[in-house]
């Protein structure tokens, strides 16, 4: 079999390299002060390497293309910039891209598996692991980001990403994981705040992504204790919720297209939002409750809500019970489906519709799910089971919710309290 690490032409840049024995697939433990931050390690390779990429001359056919990548040579005990050519019988650039790709994978799934250039030194000779800052947060990132929401994913990868850049403007790119003091955590968190602009709403989220971070890090016995610890959240103000008043909801059913109006009254009667409405499938309606599985649950959490009769009529048109219990309960004109509906296809419907109407900007299809909670609560004054409706996990945040719409109702005799009659 070839070895793709071998350069066939010419031998001055050939690479005799190994590959590391079971006994010695060990817990990294290579001093990584100094590297950049786009080395990668895993599981199988505790030696630092840098993925292979490639250089196509600014895509001139008449110059030779070239794989560089980077491994770690145990003798120099650093990484050692290596290279392969792109074999001059590929005269196009398809054919070129081609076998570049080809033998990018190849070198890749190498390095992953553990090749290294020198002898593999015992655990006593490999020095203590020093992360970097940013590589640690690489490394987190990387076993995080299967089990997190996709929105979460983009907000963790903005912190890391702002990260490095605000190390690399301090010069601190190549900081020790350890050497990250509370004092840099919170130098980090005023930069995004004076940087992106942030209201204080924006800044806690971006704090508690710092902070998950670290204790992930402390969790998993990489950090004795987490700098983001002592860092505390901003005061915010309770959301300001808006639910449509009765002339635009009236304005917005009679105009709506089949589809959205479906969507509309789904999202109003069962409090569930319109991107886990569009995951759920008919084999989730059940007899007298439709079922949210933590899967496609914003919290993570599985649960189920009430089917209302003004809901279970809609089921009841829409034929949704007899349908294949794979479909999706709501696909693009409304009635449950084989295809799933893009992921902002019914928001889009909604702003184009809003703008045709000439309605104001705040009055979002979400505003169908604050709509419907105000009206719940009005008609029946039961907080017990709009919190229990909402999924909320306290009364303490369906009273927050519904104060930030202005429906809290303090007190059901209002006409009872004194007048000085002045």
């Amino acid at each position: 079999m070839e070895n793709l690490l071998v350069r066939t032409i010419p031998p001055s840049s050939t690479l005799e390299g190994g590959f590391i024995p079971a006994e010695h697939q060990i817990e990294p433990r290579i001093d990584l002060i100094g590297i950049p931050s786009l080395v990668r390690m895993t599981e199988s390779n505790p030696f630092p390497y840098r993925l292979a990429k490639l250089s196509d001359a600014n895509g001139d056919l008449q110059k030779r293309w070239r794989i560089i990548f980077y491994v770690w040579d145990t003798k120099t005990n650093q990484l050692t910039k290596k290279q392969k050519w792109i074999p001059a019988k590929f005269k196009t650039k398809p054919q070129r891209t081609s076998e570049a790709n080809r033998l990018i994978r190849a070198i890749n799934q190498l390095l992953a598996k553990g090749y290294h250039l020198g002898t593999t030194p015992s655990a006593k000779q490999i020095k203590p692991v020093l992360w970097t800052w940013i590589h640690a947060f690489d490394w987190v990132y990387e076993h995080r980001e299967a089990s997190i929401r996709k929105r979460s994913q983009q907000t963790l990868e903005l912190v890391r990403v702002q990260l490095i850049h605000w190390l690399k403007s301090q010069d601190l790119e190549f900081i020790t994981l350890k050497a990250a003091t509370p004092d840099l955590c919170d130098d980090f968190m005023q930069y995004l705040r004076r940087s992106r602009k942030i209201g204080n709403t924006t800044y806690n989220n971006y704090l508690g992504f710092l902070k998950l971070n670290f204790n992930y890090l402390v969790q998993h016995q990489k950090l004795d204790f987490s700098p983001a610890k002592r860092l505390r959240p901003l005061a915010t103000e309770e959301p300001e919720n808006v639910n449509f008043p009765p002339g635009v909801k009236k304005l917005l059913l009679e105009t709506y297209p089949a589809n959205i109006r479906v969507m509309a009254q789904y999202i109003y009667y069962s409090f569930i939002r319109p991107g886990e409405l569009r995951k759920l499938r008919v084999k989730h309606i059940k007899e007298k409750t439709i079922y949210i599985p933590g899967s496609i649950s914003k919290n993570r959490k599985s649960a189920h809500v009430l089917i209302s009769p003004a809901l279970e009529k809609l089921l009841t048109e829409l034929n949704v019970r007899s349908k294949p219990s794979e479909y999706f309960l709501i696909s693009a004109d409304g009635t449950p489906g084989a295809a799933q509906v893009a992921v902002n296809f019914y928001t889009r419907t909604h702003l184009a519709h809003r703008i045709r109407l000439g309605l104001a900007p705040q009055y979002t299809l979400y505003c169908w799910k604050h709509t419907g909670v105000t009206d719940t609560y009005q008609h029946t004054l039961d907080i017990e089971f709009v919190s229990r409706q909402c999924r909320h996990s306290s009364l303490d945040m369906t009273k927050r919710y519904l104060r930030g719409l202005g429906a809290l109702q303090e007190y059901s005799a209002m006409d009872a309290l004194p007048d000085l009659g002045l």
